[in-house]
């Protein structure tokens, strides 16, 4: 289990970076890329919540 939250906490990272340069590029309107931002750290907040919780 904690192997998959140390993927999921990869995916997130790269899908954070492709948000990045998404945004860069002028591919989203900075609400949407705020709006998209704002969930996955709520997400990686989550996630390495529980990941610590289950290392203990």
């Amino acid at each position: 289990m904690l192997d998959f939250l140390a993927i999921a906490l990869g995916s997130c990272s790269e899908l954070e970076m492709q948000l990045i340069i998404v945004n860069d590029l002028n591919f989203l309107d900075l609400n949407t890329f705020e709006e998209f931002s704002q969930k996955l750290h709520e997400i990686i907040k989550m996630t390495s919540k529980l990941r610590t919780i289950l290392r203990s």
